[in-house]
């Protein structure tokens, strides 16, 4: 039962990142201006960015993917990819009928992570974007390409003003793992982000035993939601369900916190 309740909980993510995806259409070329393209880029890779100001989204697209083919020769290419990312959603058609869809923004997501380490620093950045949707997309970027420098970016993140937002930037820290443990734990106990059931969800995720008291603590707090959240991050790092009753879960962890063979995360 639990384990639906998981997996409703990362299929809420995935439709959210759709929905938003859907309904922020922009129909737009990068917000850079095509001055600003550094006189000193190969010219190969300069005409690829410049088609990326093209009319046609087929066309903006196309430039994405010849520039995610490129390798570290691209990465002047990064700044124009990150201004076309809320550019997600668009629909080529025909003078009789729609009959394809193109994704300029999908492209460029994709060549971010395919830059990979040398995506991260202007990635980081962007989560300081006043385009919400940019903001969102650094940080699901970020969780695909799980380098630790973005850790602590992405714990601040969770202070976005918007949700979607906060929620990807939780998806993105459990995704990165061991080395957000201590970040997302500090954040569940100061008692004060409004992350804090994404927070939960993480570390359920990452299933560190680290996080079993600090869940504890937390289902102790008189907030149904929250108390939910953190109980079940403590049954997918535990194996065991007590729901939100914190004196057995006190109970039950005091006799097996040193026994690792009871500490076994279920599968996904």
């Amino acid at each position: 039962m639990k384990e639906r309740g998981f997996r409703t909980r990362t299929g809420f993510f995935v439709f959210v990142a759709v929905a938003l995806m859907i309904g922020s259409t922009v129909f737009a070329q990068p917000t850079i201006p095509k001055g600003r393209i550094p006189t000193s880029v190969p010219a190969d890779v300069r005409e690829q960015i410049e088609r990326l100001y093209s009319d046609d989204p087929v066309e903006r697209a196309s430039a994405t993917f010849w520039l995610s083919k490129m390798g570290e020769r691209a990465v002047p290419a990064i700044p124009f990819l990150i201004a076309i990312l809320p550019e997600y959603n668009e629909t080529h058609c025909t003078s009789i009928s729609c009959d394809y869809h193109v994704f300029p923004g999908e492209e460029a997501a994709k060549a971010l992570v395919t830059l990979g380490e040398s995506s991260v620093e202007p990635l980081i950045g962007a989560l300081k974007d006043e385009n919400v949707h940019i903001r969102r997309m650094a940080a699901s970027i970020l969780g695909q390409i799980k380098d630790p420098r973005a850790v602590d970016s992405l714990v601040a993140a969770l202070e976005d003003e918007h949700s979607n937002v906060r929620m990807m930037a939780a998806w993105s820290l459990a995704q990165i793992g061991e080395p957000a443990v201590k970040p997302l734990i500090n954040v569940l106990t100061m008692g004060r982000s409004p992350a804090r059931g994404d927070v939960a969800w993480a570390l359920g995720k990452i299933g560190d035993q680290r996080a079993v008291e600090p869940l504890i603590h937390v289902i102790q707090e008189q907030e149904p939601t929250l108390q939910s959240d953190a109980a079940q991050a403590l049954t997918r790092i535990t194996g065991q369900d007590f729901g939100v009753d914190p004196a057995t879960w006190q109970e039950w962890w005091g006799k097996n916190k040193n026994d690792t063979d009871n500490l076994t995360n279920p599968p996904d």
